[in-house]
């Protein structure tokens, strides 16, 4: 039997059983606090870092695959499964089989199954300070992008102080964003953020007296739409499916993470409401449903029909549509149409608070339906309206200009 450790809505890791047998399903419900979703067909398992031994204990002669974007963002997983390589496969890269008791293990690209060197008093240190880094991510319920993100900062932090053989020391740190100017304010100051985190759960470094030079932010204002523009995008799209999304998208103020995670029990037409469960900053909220958004839905869901519990299945069973796909959709329907601005997706959700505001809406109401937690964020649109800026008449235009035709 084959175990697939996979995402669970980017929250939590679950189960997938291949090729299994229902004594098999039988031990998994030996399991404290497991639960099986109908709609996905996963096993989950709550604390599945202290329920890895039981449940290699209950199914000995299972395989179990580590996904790679559960392995990237619960390294500590990896970790644990790695104590147990002849009964494992991690990421696709190893597919070890237990056939019989004293079988030899076979693996991919190996004939013979060699002994893990031991690591290093470094390796082993280094080690031990990456796993209080994750496990402080996870006490803090820090979301799934958002451990990845800090991850991926603090692997290519280390891979450089080990490069250019350099101590791992405050002014290490100074020295590597100092190499990461080419990059954005908000990049950096992310890489800042999660070694400042690994320096502090990881390593126990104490709280520095002085706070790490973080670059000045950038102000861009965001780019929008105008409604001719958003009328001739969602008219360059046939696919009924792809259509309601981005209608609803703009409707709505939707990003597009939130948008491809709706399940239909989300909309509420009654009501004329959209529910986002655990958007942003791990916050629940309600935004508005249109009439046309909701009448694009209806018919979509009486043609295509749903039987995944997602509002928007992707290809694969049980899975939502994925974020690039949306991007993919949105920039082919941009070029259909002429759209010459360089613009992604998210600039659906700026045009909708940007039109709110032209049309006379508080922007009070604006920062709740965008599920903003500071004004500040959405008075970022006060600067794109045109609302006022219409009423100003330019000097020029009060000239009286020669002809010169004439």
């Amino acid at each position: 039997m084959r175990v697939r450790i996979v995402d669970f809505d980017g929250r939590a890791v679950a189960l997938r059983l291949e090729n299994f047998h229902m004594e098999d399903v039988e031990r998994i419900k030996g399991i404290p606090g497991r639960s099986w979703c109908e709609e996905t067909r996963l096993w989950r398992i709550p604390c599945m870092g202290h329920q890895l031994p039981t449940l290699q204990a209950r199914l000995p002669e299972a395989t179990f695959v580590l996904e790679g974007q559960v392995a990237e963002a619960y390294p500590w997983l990896q970790e644990a499964l790695s104590a147990h390589v002849p009964r494992m496969a991690l990421g696709g890269t190893m597919d070890v089989v237990k056939s019989r008791p004293m079988d030899v293990v076979k693996a991919r690209s190996m004939d013979v199954v060699k002994s893990r060197p031991r690591m290093t008093e470094a390796e082993a240190a280094e080690a031990a300070a990456l796993r209080r880094f994750h496990e402080a991510m996870r006490l803090r319920k820090y979301s799934a992008r958002t451990m990845r993100a800090y991850a991926g900062q603090v692997r290519r932090f280390l891979g450089y102080a080990k490069q250019e053989a350099l101590p791992l020391h405050p002014d290490t740190v100074k020295r590597y964003t100092l190499g990461l100017e080419p990059f954005s304010s908000a990049y950096i100051n992310q890489a800042i953020s999660a070694i400042k985190f690994y320096a502090l759960h990881g390593l126990g470094w104490p709280k520095p007296s002085v706070a790490y030079v973080r670059p000045k932010r950038q102000k861009k204002l965001p780019q929008v739409l105008s409604t001719e523009e958003v009328l001739r995008l969602i008219g360059a799209v046939a696919n009924r499916k792809h259509r309601a999304l981005l209608m609803l998208i703009y409707a709505s103020g939707l990003r597009v993470g939130e948008a491809v995670r709706l399940r239909p029990s989300d909309v509420d037409h009654a009501r004329g409401t959209v529910r986002i469960l655990q958007g942003k900053g791990r916050k629940d909220r309600q935004t508005l449903l249109s009439k046309q958004a909701a009448q694009a839905l209806l018919t979509y869901l009486k043609t295509d029909g749903q039987h995944s519990g997602w509002l928007f299945p992707g290809q694969r069973a049980g899975r939502h549509l994925t974020e690039r796909t949306v991007q993919k959709v949105f920039e082919e329907a941009r070029q259909r149409a002429g759209i010459a601005k360089q613009v992604s997706v998210h600039v659906l959700r700026h045009s909708f608070a940007t039109h709110l505001l032209e049309n006379g809406t508080d922007l009070r109401y604006i920062q709740e339906l965008l599920g903003h937690e500071s004004p500040r964020t959405t008075q970022i649109y006060t600067h794109v309206s045109t609302r006022d800026i219409r009423r100003i008449v330019s000097p020029l235009d009060r000239l009286t200009l020669p002809d010169r035709d004439e």
